[in-house]
């Protein structure tokens, strides 16, 4: 099955922010493929009817297997931001045309940046999301006026995108 993927979304590990991210890839209608190291995580996702594969992705024969060149979006989850590197070197290597969005997440404002460095295209920073949503919850229960700004314009949440035309919240 994975062989046939194009335009295909590829979701690189699967863990509690993975799990909830699968209902939403249903939902696109487009074809996708999640990948990751963990037998069990790989089991479970199949048992549910999910295209996944088990891989390293420090491994380029995977990129490969996913047909990479042939995807529309990477979207990946990893812990490390190193583990990253691999698949965006590659990605780089790909002539434009070919080269899928790259959306990442990062536990902190530098990570996200050495990963646009590398050629991530988006990049959320859990640490201020996270301080983010307490906010929203503090508002909620305190009443606090909704005309309070959730960000402050010094520390925004999600860094830049690379996309052209598009325009995201800055760190």
């Amino acid at each position: 099955l994975v062989e046939k993927l194009f335009d295909h979304i590829i979701m690189l590990g699967c863990g509690y922010s993975g799990q909830q991210l699968i209902d939403t890839l249903l939902k696109t209608g487009k074809s996708f493929v999640v990948v990751d190291h963990d037998p069990r995580v790989i089991d479970e996702l199949t048992k549910k009817g999910v295209n996944a594969v088990f891989g390293d992705v420090h491994d380029e024969e995977l990129f490969h297997i996913l047909n990479v060149a042939k995807a529309d979006m990477v979207i990946s989850l990893l812990p490390k931001t190193i583990d990253n590197y691999p698949i965006l070197e590659y990605i780089s290597s790909l002539p434009v045309k070919q080269r899928p969005m790259y959306v990442a997440s990062s536990e902190a404002g530098e990570e996200g940046f050495h990963l646009f460095h590398k050629g991530a295209d988006y990049v959320t920073v859990k640490s201020a999301l996270e301080a983010d949503h307490i906010n929203q919850v503090q508002r909620d229960v305190y009443n606090i006026s909704a005309s309070m700004p959730t960000t402050s314009s010094d520390h925004k949440h999600i860094l830049s995108s690379r996309i052209p035309d598009k325009e995201y919240a800055q760190i």
